[in-house]
């Protein structure tokens, strides 16, 4: 092991900033066209213009989505009830720690 405090300045500094990197080879990328235009030859690529769509709602599809919608969501609200019940009731058990069982509580509320 060489002792680096007797070599001069210059040497310490290009020792200990050698470029790791250096011998890896760099390709240059290709140079392409900036205004290209996507060519509609290629059947995966959408065309340029597309219609715009115009979207129509049926008041009768409404008058049932909407009390189901409300169902759903007092469904969810009793499972979450549920499941915060039951990690409650784990902690009481001593099978959670409080303070996961709070993190828990929390986020369902928000």
């Amino acid at each position: 092991m060489r002792n680096i405090d007797r070599l001069p300045q210059e040497t310490v500094a290009e020792e200990s900033f050698v470029n790791r990197f250096g011998k890896l080879n760099v390709e240059e990328p290709e140079d392409v066209e900036d205004d290209a235009s996507p060519s509609n030859d290629d059947p995966a690529q959408p065309s340029v213009s597309t219609p715009k769509a115009t979207v129509e709602v049926d008041e009768s599809e409404l008058e049932w989505q909407f009390p189901l919608a409300i169902y759903v969501m007092f469904q969810e609200i009793g499972n979450i009830r549920e499941d915060l019940r039951e990690l409650w009731k784990r902690y009481r058990g001593g099978h959670e720690e409080l303070m996961t069982v709070a993190i828990a509580a929390n986020t369902a509320i928000q």
